[in-house]
């Protein structure tokens, strides 16, 4: 239910951790049910490491102010990804073949 379909394995990079608020993380049901859902933290919430990949980070107080004013039932009307992404979506490019091709047209 909520989810894209799919699932993924997930990713821990021991260097991003659940250390302080703003962390950007996959939300799951368990090891390797990634999908497309993701929360980010209002507080460092350390329990959820090595459960619950982290990808990302809120750079900086005002944006933060923004996530802390986030409330259920809000949404997401547009995601801009900045800076080079070539070498990651190289990486990658078994996996988001797979993806694109589950998701269709």
């Amino acid at each position: 239910r909520g989810g894209p379909g799919y699932r993924f394995d997930d990713e821990f990079d021991p260097s991003l951790r659940h250390d302080r608020p703003g962390r950007l993380s996959m939300a799951n049901s368990g090891p390797g049910t990634n999908g497309s859902q993701f929360f980010i933290t209002h507080v460092p919430t350390p329990w959820l490491d090595d459960a619950y990949s982290t990808f990302g980070e809120v750079w900086g107080e005002e944006d933060q102010a923004v996530v802390n004013a986030i409330e259920q039932g809000d949404r997401i009307d547009r995601i801009e990804v900045t800076g080079d992404v070539d070498d990651l979506l190289a990486a990658q490019a078994d996996r988001v073949r797979r993806w694109n091709a589950r998701l269709g047209p």
